[in-house]
């Protein structure tokens, strides 16, 4: 699923709160590792939203996925690009 290229944060995390800020999320290096592999702007296009904002953009998702990660601060927001058919 290629990401919007007409948005600036496509993908958005959830921001850290203040009690969790030494929280280390190996999950956050693995996202970035997968954006940086399929999308040239890698981590440029990423961004956080604070908590209660997250929840706010969540609420106007168009599909919610449930994976089963159980990771702290794994959900994440992706703003779908064109697909283009191949010729």
């Amino acid at each position: 699923m290629p990401l919007d290229t007409y948005t600036e944060k496509p993908v958005l995390y959830m921001a850290k709160s203040e009690c969790d800020r030494d929280l280390a999320l190996p999950i956050l290096d693995e996202y970035k590792k997968i954006i940086e592999k399929h999308d040239a702007r890698g981590k440029a296009c990423t961004g956080c939203l604070e908590r209660y904002a997250f929840y706010d953009k969540a609420e106007q998702a168009c599909y919610i996925v449930q994976s089963g990660e159980t990771s702290q601060y794994a959900n994440i927001i992706l703003q779908k690009g064109v697909v283009k058919r191949n010729k």
